[in-house]
């Protein structure tokens, strides 16, 4: 009977079939104060999903991201799109080729994902991957961020997320998990 199956095993293989794990889904996030990233690690948990942090070489202190001063890192980006692209510590995750399921979570600064979240965006290729967008604020809306990432996105198919406010629960992750289906 080994041997049976063996034979069949060899004959799928020789065929191209595969027994690999299925894909694993991957949560990206950019979290300029903690708010996303709590959600990220509760999207993680409850999907099973690895996590990979976007890091800016230059991290956002909080006179950076004082939106009340026009001088504010933050607030010169708003007003000059050059200075969005931001350098990445990281700009790849380690595996990204295997992951088919992608959900990338952000804050919202002036009605659009964070700049880091743009710039991370911009340098890899989501071509084959589901893209599922998630976003923290206090009082503004998705939006159109996700509509706007796809924009400078090389392929992916992009689906609008959630918005969550500050200290959203566990179960506030896995009801929009549900929803998804």
């Amino acid at each position: 009977m080994k041997k049976l199956a063996a034979f069949f095993a060899s004959v799928l293989l020789m065929m191209g079939a595969s027994f690999a794990e299925p894909a694993k889904s991957l949560v990206v996030y950019y979290s300029a104060t903690g708010t996303t990233k709590d959600v990220a690690e509760k999207l993680a948990k409850a999907t099973s999903s690895d996590i990979f942090e976007i890091r800016p070489e230059k991290p956002y202190s909080d006179a950076d991201l004082d939106y009340r001063d026009p001088n504010s890192r933050s607030s010169k980006a708003n007003e000059n799109e050059k200075l969005q692209n931001e350098k990445l510590a990281v700009v790849t995750p380690d595996s990204w080729a295997s992951y088919k399921t992608v959900y990338i979570g952000y804050p919202i600064w002036w009605g659009v994902a964070a700049f880091p979240t743009k710039s991370f965006v911009m340098q890899n290729d989501f071509t084959g991957k589901k893209v599922i967008t998630f976003a923290t604020a206090v009082s503004s809306p998705i939006g159109k961020s996700t509509e706007r990432l796809k924009e400078v996105a090389k392929g992916g198919t992009w689906i609008k997320g959630e918005r969550f406010y500050p200290g959203a629960s566990a179960q506030d992750v896995k009801e929009w998990l549900e929803d998804l289906k």
